[in-house]
């Protein structure tokens, strides 16, 4: 092997194992640290020039070798890196805060030490918070700004997502305060175009890469369809102690009820909506003894004396339990007071289960005093919309009749239920809902597809379920798969047909729901840790349809994949997951850039199962060189989808916070990943690559880069990525 070559490789494995100590560092430390100690060090800075000289001089000594793509593929990431250079060592970033009618002329530079001079000045006229429709929650932040340069002066207007560029300065919406925004300022003329020049011929070189017959993905994909691998083308929740149920409302009449509309998590939803939450949030599941979620919350505000009783509060850990004196897993609100007396009052709210059981607890209180059902919307004078509910303080500008009937509504509905009256009941409900739709607007009733889609996400939606079938029919769909491979014959047609029609059942359910959820939040459902799952799910279910008539294993594997990812969707169910996004996160390119990289996951969660097949089939058969070959075709998309969507999130950072690149350690360990999966495509130069067993135990072990991206962030250290 060439020196340049170790030389180069053997300082980029210094680089990722550098990188990788800089997380737990930025964890212990802090970002600012890992970023000076570390990232920016000059010696790391010296590290990263040695590899592009040692890279770039292999790559001119043996060009002949490559064809255009991968040699224009190479470059790209030296000009990415010279422009991460030029940024580094000559761009500026700062802050600028303006009140209202103050000029400025100057900004100060993020170390907090020197103003540097604007070549114009910037006036702020005003700025403000503009609300989704009908709530409180911030859609946007802006501010009207006026520029003034060379006697000149234009009107502009800056916010989420809206960069203000002017002569080379680019003011980024940052902060904003009562009669006061804040604003940050970056100037990096250059950096900034050469990289984007960067990222613009990665693009074109990786769509080049694939049409190119010299590439090694051309050859592998004809190899692959040369053997065709030989396939064929073509819990329930224990239910509680005690055997009678608690008192509640008739299902329809509970029904009735959670059409209601209410401010609940920052937006306006069906009381369906806030039920299915409080259900989940205390039992773990949306329905409770055959109880809709609806009925256990009317359960508790109507009939509180039974619920009280009742042992549905999910309780986790020792020391709780040996504070309230249960051994079970549930516990009812009785078990937390003594004599009076909360349990819980000193205990050690540090510990995450005593935690939880605190804010149950308090959940309970704010459902079934009424604070938490905010079901009375109540124009104001300014156009806004402010939500009551029956034990609110009565605002001064509110008439005595619309107060009589929020204070009064509710309580009828409670004592004609209480004396069996259930039509009277239902009418009182229906004036509320009307009434609400009157000042709304038609927009939020019942007839609005927005409610529509809620209501009816709330009755199909099921992950636990469906990620049990996947994983279960996954399951038994390789373990025949591995077992045909090694008798060297067909799976047999009937599991073929059985496994491919639940897979597009699940891939039918899955996009309703995304869809749904799409719906009801106005947005693409990208914006948390359990839509990232189920887009994870979503795109394992999609690539096993389309590649498992020619690659079987995608089958059984996509079910798999796809049922892990609901089981984790699942458990982000646990507190409420619609909600409006924060500004900054309404970029398209954002959802762009999460799909992009889930697709590349369910590419590289799919080589990992191929691997495992092949170690049950066997390292040395003929069976596993075939689906070596399978990972090697899709290591392509995989990693090249990885680094677009790494960059496409370099992009919208840029447009939102003024830096592509701010080493926060899901951005580090993507990085790593895209490394690490990037090695085995130079078997040229690592022949071991060629091996079928090192192929498999590579692809195995590199697939924990891939989990500590998403988990091991999420869960164990810090940054702004951690949303799971």
């Amino acid at each position: 092997m060439q020196i340049s070559l170790i030389f180069s490789y053997g300082i980029l494995f210094l680089l990722t194992l550098m990188m990788m100590a800089a997380t737990i560092v930025d964890k212990v430390w802090g970002n600012a640290a890992a970023v000076e100690w570390i990232y920016t060090s000059p010696w790391t800075v010296a590290l990263w020039i040695a590899t592009v000289a040692g890279s770039g001089c292999y790559i001119i000594r043996h060009h002949r070798r490559l064809n255009l793509p991968a040699l224009l593929l190479h470059a790209s990431f030296a000009v990415i890196l010279s422009g991460a250079g030029i940024t580094h060592l000559w761009g500026e970033q700062g802050q600028l805060t303006l009140a209202d009618g103050q000029q400025a002329d100057s900004f100060t530079l993020s170390d907090g030490e020197k103003k540097e001079s604007l070549p114009f000045s910037i006036t702020l006229n005003g700025c403000r918070i503009e609300c989704y429709p009908g709530t409180s929650t911030p859609m946007d932040y802006a501010s009207d700004l006026t520029v003034t340069r060379e006697g000149k002066t234009t009107q502009s207007t800056v916010s989420m997502n809206n960069v203000l560029s002017i002569a080379g300065y680019r003011f980024y919406q940052s902060g904003m305060g009562d009669g006061y925004t804040v604003l940050s300022v970056a100037h990096d003329p250059w950096g900034i175009g050469v990289t984007y020049g960067g990222y613009a011929l990665l693009l074109v070189s990786m769509v080049a890469f694939f049409f190119s017959r010299r590439s090694g993905f051309r050859r592998l994909l004809k190899t692959l369809g040369c053997i065709m691998l030989m396939l064929p083308s073509s819990l329930s929740v224990s239910a509680a102690e005690s055997d009678a149920l608690p008192s509640t409302m008739q299902r329809g009449l509970a029904r009735s009820f959670g059409q209601l509309l209410v401010m609940h998590n920052g937006r306006v939803c069906p009381v369906s909506t806030l039920a299915r939450d409080f259900c989940i949030k205390l039992y773990g599941s949306d329905t409770y003894r055959g109880l809709t979620a609806e009925q256990v919350l009317t359960g508790w505000i109507f009939y509180y004396n039974d619920w009280k009783h009742e042992p549905m509060i999910a309780v986790k850990g020792g020391k709780i339990k040996d504070i309230i004196g249960t051994e079970g897993k549930y516990a009812s609100l009785d078990d937390f007071y003594s004599a009076g007396r909360f349990l819980l009052d000193n205990a050690d709210i540090s510990d995450r289960n005593i935690r939880e059981a605190v804010e149950k607890t308090a959940l309970i209180s704010t459902v079934c005093t009424g604070s938490a059902m905010k079901i009375y919307p109540m124009r104001l004078d300014d156009g806004s919309v402010r939500w009551l509910s029956w034990v609110d303080d009565r605002p001064a500008d509110i008439s005595l009749d619309d107060w009589r009937f929020i204070i009064g509504s509710m309580e009828f509905v409670a004592r004609e239920i209480a004396h069996g009256r259930n039509i009277s009941a239902n009418e009182v409900l229906a004036r509320i809902a009307a009434r609400q739709v009157e000042i709304l607007g038609p927009g939020y009733g019942p007839g609005s597809l927005r409610y529509r889609a809620e209501i009816i996400y709330n009755r199909v939606s099921h992950t636990l379920p469906a990620a049990i079938t996947a994983i279960v029919c996954g399951i038994i769909a390789f373990f025949f798969f591995c077992r045909a491979t090694a008798s060297g014959i067909l799976p047999h047609r009937g599991v073929t047909t059985a496994i491919s029609t639940v897979s597009i059942l699940l891939f039918l359910y899955v996009s309703l729901i995304i869809t749904l959820r799409g719906i009801i939040g106005n947005q693409l459902p990208l914006g948390n840790g359990h839509e990232t799952m189920l887009a994870l799910a979503w795109a394992a279910l999609l690539t096993g349809l389309i590649l498992s008539r020619r690659i079987y294993i995608m089958r059984p594997a996509s079910l798999i994949i796809a049922g892990m990812a609901m089981t984790v969707a699942m458990m982000g169910e646990k507190n409420p997951q619609v909600t409006h996004l924060m500004p900054v996160l309404q970029s398209p390119l954002l959802s762009i850039h999460v799909m992009v990289i889930m697709i590349s996951y369910s590419l590289l969660a799919f080589m990992a199962l191929d691997s495992v097949a092949a170690m049950i089939i066997g390292l040395k058969t003929a069976a596993s060189e075939r689906l070596a070959t399978v990972s090697r075709v899709m290591l392509y998309p995989a990693v090249f989808l990885l680094a677009a969507g790494i960059f496409i999130g370099a992009v919208w950072a840029n447009q939102s916070w003024g830096r592509y690149w701010g080493w926060d350690p899901k951005e580090t360990w993507a990085l790593i990943t895209m490394l690490v999966y990037a090695l085995p495509l130079h078997a040229t130069s690592f022949p071991r690559f060629n091996r079928a067993g090192f192929v498999h135990s590579y692809f195995l072990a590199a697939f924990l880069s891939v989990l500590i991206t998403y988990f091991g962030v999420n869960f164990f250290l810090s940054g702004l990525h951690s949303y799971a």
